[in-house]
């Protein structure tokens, strides 16, 4: 749960700080004398250049396509692995195998992106679909993954299959509305928390310590209330995150204009994963 949470995270981050340099930067007033470059119009992508990469050619590459598609498979290939049993005859156990599906929807988004991006002749705002489909694959698995465990473990998981379904719900809304920063941001938002919420739930099931104060009691209703708390500043403390986070690009870009940071982050001819024959995009 940790690598996964981990995985989630990282991606969130770099989702966030894109979408907000883009944002920021679409914000620009063309009457501005200070602005060196032509107020851009904000539009999102499903995946973003690596600019950061020290190699020019390595930017044209659909780096963060591939890199989902590697993560996902690598964490496949391991359940799968972990969970298989060769008696009484080879399968994987169940609630091992109960996790592929959850990742696999993110796996097949990742090669739908690179069809788009090599511009392949496939149906509009299909990166936005296939992204929502992920989140609901994922959500559909959680809402009935445990429903025998503890009562801990039962909660934890309640928990974070509300946050897969929040994903999801604004997902689906960004199909229909694919450049509002708003839903962009609530997306990666809810994403983000489920990246920390599993590193939470890590540590409470699997504590590394056998200290009565380190350990949770995963009968107790009084665990259930902790827990709930936990969720509750894992949400707040997240969005003080994005807030502060868009607030540093923010300032950054404002106070480099005359810099001319577009070309701190140009795409160097990456051509965003987005749908070239959909008007809105």
């Amino acid at each position: 749960m940790i690598y996964s949470g981990l995985i989630f995270i990282i991606f969130v981050f770099w989702w966030h700080l894109n979408n907000c340099i883009r944002y920021v930067r679409s914000l620009t007033s063309e009457n501005d004398e200070k602005a060196k470059w032509k107020k851009n119009k904000f539009e999102v992508s499903t995946s973003y250049p690596c600019f950061c990469l020290p190699f020019k050619v390595c930017r044209h590459w659909p780096i963060e396509s591939i890199a989902k598609i590697i993560v996902t498979f690598i964490d496949m290939a391991l359940k799968a692995h972990g969970g298989y049993e060769s008696s009484p005859k080879a399968h994987i156990e169940p609630l091992r195998a109960m996790h592929i599906p959850m990742l696999l929807g993110f796996f097949i988004a990742g090669w739908i992106e690179i069809l788009v991006y090599y511009q392949f002749p496939l149906p509009k705002r299909i990166t936005q679909f296939m992204g929502a489909l992920a989140f609901i694959m994922e959500s559909f698995v959680m809402i009935f993954h445990t429903h025998k465990e503890d009562l801990l473990q039962t909660h934890i998981h309640r928990l974070l299959a509300l946050t897969m379904i929040s994903s999801m719900i604004i997902s689906i809304a960004e199909c229909i509305f694919p450049n509002n920063f708003s839903l962009i941001a609530l997306r990666g938002y809810f994403a983000l928390t489920q990246g920390t919420w599993f590193i939470q739930a890590a540590f409470v099931l699997w504590p590394l310590s056998s200290n009565p104060y380190f350990t949770w009691d995963r009968n107790s209703h009084d665990s259930v209330l902790y827990t709930t708390m936990c969720y509750a500043y894992h949400l707040s403390m997240n969005a003080i995150i994005f807030i502060i986070l868009y607030l540093i690009i923010h300032k950054f870009i404002s106070r480099s204009i005359k810099f001319n940071p577009i070309n701190q982050i140009e795409d160097d001819g990456y051509k965003l994963i987005i749908n070239e024959n959909d008007e809105e995009n």
